[in-house]
Parts: structure tokens; C-alpha cells; sequence
């Protein structure tokens, strides 16, 4: 309240003062929603990991069936075995490979298991077994 026998204090211009300033980050206005940020998200994991879920899957299938032909320790190979068999599974179950291609994998990992622990036959062979009409191939090549 203005007291009207005051003459010596001066009224302040109140509309010449600068706003006063919000609390907080100021808004840039580019705001994303939380749905747009769990893309995002999605995106740059994906990116990091190189490739889709089955693919990773059938890195470490591969992997897997290679330790599992390398193993000697019985233990070992049974873990292997296992984890061999749930990934086939999985993949067939995702509908990420066919029925065909599921028998196929499971002779390979028997064959793995068959002949884990043993010597390769040839240097070239890194498989659990070589297909025969590869071999053949190989044979007439060195030939």
C-alpha cells in the first residue's frame, strides 16, 4: 500500500523488470515421449549386439557345437550337449529354422557328442563330420 504523505520514495517500474527465471532444465521443445524413448532405446542395443536375436542365437549354437566336438571332460560336454539342443530347440520354436533343418542340426550335435574328445580326421575338417559329397569335392580338387 502507497502511503500518500510519502514524497521522497520513488515507485518501482515493476513492468521493466525481467521475468523471473523457472526452476529447473529449460524446455528445448523437443521433447520425446516415453514410448519414443524406448525405441530409441531398442535401436541402439540392437546396433551394439550386430545383428537380430536368431542370428546371435546361431553365433552361439555354432560356438557351442564347436567346444562341444573339442571337449574331453565328460561334465563339460554334457552342459554343452544341453545347451546345444535347448538353442536347436528355441530356433525351431521361434519358427527362426524348419523342421528339416532342426533334424539336421540335432544329427550334428550327436555326432559332435559321438565323437567329442577325439582327434579331427583331416586339418581341414573343423566340423564334428564332414559332409561326404564335400569330401568328395575336396578330393577331386586335390586331385
Amino acid at each position: 500500500m502507497i502511503d500518500p504523505a510519502d514524497k521522497q520514495t520513488q515507485t518501482l517500474p515493476l513492468e521493466e523488470q525481467p521475468a523471473k527465471r523457472k526452476r529447473g532444465r529449460p524446455a528445448t521443445g523437443k521433447a520425446m515421449t516415453p514410448a519414443e524413448k524406448q525405441r530409441a532405446y531398442r535401436e541402439r542395443v540392437k546396433s551394439k549386439q550386430g545383428g537380430s536375436m536368431s542370428d546371435r542365437w546361431i553365433r552361439t549354437l555354432w560356438a557351442d557345437v564347436v567346444r562341444l566336438r573339442i571337449e574331453k571332460d565328460s561334465l563339460s560336454r554334457m552342459a554343452y550337449y544341453g545347451r546345444c539342443t535347448g538353442a536347436i530347440y528355441a530356433l525351431y520354436q521361434a519358427e527362426v529354422i524348419s523342421c528339416e533343418i532342426h533334424a539336421r542340426l540335432d544329427n550334428l550335435i550327436q555326432s559332435a557328442m559321438l565323437n567329442s574328445g577325439k582327434p579331427f580326421v583331416d586339418g581341414r575338417n573343423a566340423g564334428p563330420v564332414i559332409p561326404r559329397y564335400i569330401a568328395i569335392q575336396r578330393d577331386h580338387e586335390d586331385a
